[in-house]
């Protein structure tokens, strides 16, 4: 029984029609993988079975590989002598992926830390900023007070002096005649 990609898979071992290829579970999954069903048996991803990570000592301690190597050379067949080849080179190669991995661990944990850093430099950064923001606009809102009380304060004078200049036309000629009476008096 087949399904189609937009259907549910079961547990049982049928083939996955996707690009008109044909993949049976039971072929896909290898002997390493676990399969884990739910009640309604709803297909679940494989689950890899944890693998212990090799450390240096565990791959000098395989006895196999360090008979080989401790050996002298002249004294071994040339199977002895393949076969020790292939241990160094395995060593080698295993030597190889720890450092690698343990590289990776090491720039891993080291990202953790420097987004640590820069998400604390971030969050003084934004404080910084909102404190200066909120200043700004403290100070803003106090200039435009200030602006606004001055320009009522001109449109009264304005209106002011208007008004004096409507009703006392003359003002001007009465004030100067007044300064040449006092310089008369």
């Amino acid at each position: 029984m087949h399904c189609s990609p937009m259907t549910k898979p079961t547990n049982s071992p049928v083939a996955v029609e996707a690009f008109d290829v044909d993949i049976l579970y039971d072929e896909y999954l290898s002997p390493d993988t676990a399969v884990d069903f739910d009640f309604d048996f709803d297909f679940i991803a494989p689950v890899a079975k944890p693998v212990a990570k090799p450390t240096t000592s565990a791959l000098l301690t395989n006895p196999a590989t360090a008979l080989l190597l401790q050996k002298p050379i002249k004294s071994l067949t040339r199977e002895e002598k393949i076969a020790r080849r292939r241990a160094q080179i395995a060593k080698s190669a295993q030597k190889h992926r720890l450092r690698i991995r343990e590289e990776m661990e090491s720039l891993q944990d080291e990202l953790v830390a420097l987004e640590a850093k820069l998400a604390a430099h971030q969050a003084s950064d934004a404080t910084t900023w909102k404190t200066k923001a909120a200043n700004a606009l403290e100070m803003r809102q106090v200039s435009e007070a200030m602006n606004a009380s001055l320009r009522q304060s001109l449109s009264e004078t304005t209106l002011c002096v208007h008004h004096w200049t409507t009703f006392m036309p003359n003002v001007h000629a009465v004030v100067g005649q007044d300064a040449t009476l006092q310089h008369l008096v």
